[in-house]
């Protein structure tokens, strides 16, 4: 499916919701494809790689270094790294390593943070979400330096800008421990319009990742929520499922109904049980990469969004180790990382 039906079968969902006052998203869409992905057809992903440039993280004098590579942005010159597991904040590095800023203010101040889950960058700022504090949105220049903060969804694990529409999208995952069950919310200045609910089977079922969204087009976002192996195409006025993954029997049976399971428990029985986890999607605009786990094996799928061609490609355990998870995907080349080095590779 070319990027072109992408738009019929958006427009084609929203003129359907504006005529009947349906919910915002219409999930039987007959043009829904589905991708078959074989882990058993995987090949080895380093005989694919046309070059690769290893960057290493300089020492610095600074008191605070990353510790975890949580997500990874590559803007123009610079490499924007967020920690949110061990020295918890936003750093700023240049393309060959050196350390430019960073921020770290970690407390219960008007310029501090309680804890951080996700950030976007525009041409002139630095958004972090900060789930646990009154603000949430903590605005900083280009050089990390505070600007304000803001509020925005409560309960929100991802957020991504909607800078040609000035409209943001929150992802609030699976958390339906309040009477508020929406799952992805937009917001249009200060309207909040509910696009997708979650699923009863699925509450309280959300696991960490490093994106929910990935640009597509200037106007257009791809969204894989949490515990789910469907991507949705995401516009202002509508939210469209256009592609559903098959496993091929990988995929684990997920349902929370009635037990109020903890997340942690469930994610260690799909390990145990060689099950597909960790499912992660990123975009340069043209091409989709899906990254996930199973059994001891790291995978990496390509998609053209033009074509709905794939390639799949594994990382051995020790190669993964080496390497790093998939962080970045710009310009063709993905970017994986561990801490104190980046690996930029571009393939075949």
């Amino acid at each position: 499916m070319n990027f072109n039906n992408f738009r019929k079968v958006l427009l084609i969902s929203i003129f359907l919701c504006l005529t009947t006052s349906c919910a915002t998203v219409n999930s039987n869409i007959d043009n829904l494809q589905t991708i078959g992905v074989d882990i058993n057809k995987a090949t080895r992903f380093v005989n694919a790689i046309e070059y690769m440039n290893v960057i290493e993280m300089k020492d610095s004098t600074a008191a605070h270094l990353p510790g975890d590579l949580s997500k990874v942005i590559v803007s123009g010159d610079s490499i924007f790294i967020l920690d949110i597991f061990k020295d918890q904040g936003l750093y700023v590095y240049d393309k060959v390593g050196h350390m430019l800023s960073s921020y770290n203010k970690m407390g219960s101040g008007p310029d501090e943070f309680i804890s951080l889950s996700d950030f976007n960058i525009t041409p002139n700022e630095i958004i972090l979400l900060d789930p646990t504090s009154d603000g949430q949105l903590i605005i900083l220049d280009r050089k990390c330096n505070f600007l304000r903060r803001e509020n925005s969804e409560t309960n929100a694990n991802h957020f991504y800008i909607d800078s040609k529409n000035n409209g943001l999208w929150f992802d609030r995952g699976n958390v339906a421990y309040s009477k508020n069950k929406d799952k992805l919310v937009y917001y249009s200045g200060s309207k909040r319009d509910a696009m997708l609910k979650i699923p009863d089977e699925l509450e309280n079922i959300t696991f960490a990742s490093s994106h929910s969204f990935a640009r597509l087009t200037s106007d257009s976002i791809l969204y894989l929520p949490p515990a789910d192996k469907t991507i949705y195409l995401c516009g202002r006025e509508g939210v469209v499922p256009i592609y559903d993954l098959d496993f091929k029997g990988k995929w684990p049976k997920l349902s929370n109904k009635g037990k109020n399971e903890h997340p942690l428990k469930i994610m260690r029985r799909i390990a145990k049980n060689k099950k597909v986890n960790a499912l992660d999607i990123l975009s340069d605009g043209k091409n989709i990469i899906l990254t996930f786990n199973c059994a001891d094996k790291y995978y990496i799928l390509e998609l053209d969004s033009y074509s709905s061609q794939t390639r799949l490609f594994y990382l051995s355990e020790k190669e993964h180790e080496e390497m790093g998870n998939v962080l970045e995907f710009t310009n063709g080349e993905i970017y994986f990382g561990i801490p104190g080095k980046i690996v930029k590779v571009m393939l075949k």
